[in-house]
């Protein structure tokens, strides 16, 4: 099996049907040199039931430290000596500039993010609840205009 050109890792924890939906999409892209690596935290919901068959989905169960891990990971394996590249799209603001700042600080290539202009970068903020229940409010921001 060749290696592929680069890897998508989609962290999921009880997404529900958006992790089809975000796999789909991911599969429906006309570039295919590509795996995708389900990075799942334990999750019980039946998300993971049914995921496609495709020689491209790589799953992952493993506990893990939240929503960074995957920015972490990568970081990780730079530092390990891996070839690491981030594709994605920030707002030309100062949030996805101290992302790419911090990711080429630790030579993880990031000539495939692009700035987006007019929308903002995305970020996520996570709510706990007294039960520990939380609540994820996400802003795509300009990860939205990737295609």
């Amino acid at each position: 099996m060749n290696t592929p050109f680069f890897s998508i890792i989609t962290p999921s924890y009880n997404p529900g049907f958006r992790l089809q939906k975000t796999i789909g999409s991911i599969l429906g892209q006309t570039f295919s040199d590509y795996e995708v690596i389900v990075k799942d935290a334990g999750s019980s919901d039946g998300s993971l039931d049914g995921l496609s068959a495709d020689g491209r989905i790589r799953l992952i169960r493993q506990k893990d430290g939240g929503i960074y891990d995957g920015m972490n990971q990568a970081v990780a394996a730079a530092r390990a000596g891996a070839d690491t590249k981030f594709v994605g799209r920030v707002g030309n603001d100062q949030a996805g500039q101290f992302m790419i700042d911090s990711l080429s600080e630790n030579h993880i290539d990031t000539r495939y993010i692009t700035k987006d202009e007019h929308a903002g970068t995305g970020s996520a903020t996570i709510l706990l609840d007294d039960n520990g229940q939380n609540s994820i409010l996400v802003y795509g921001g300009a990860n939205q205009c990737v295609s």
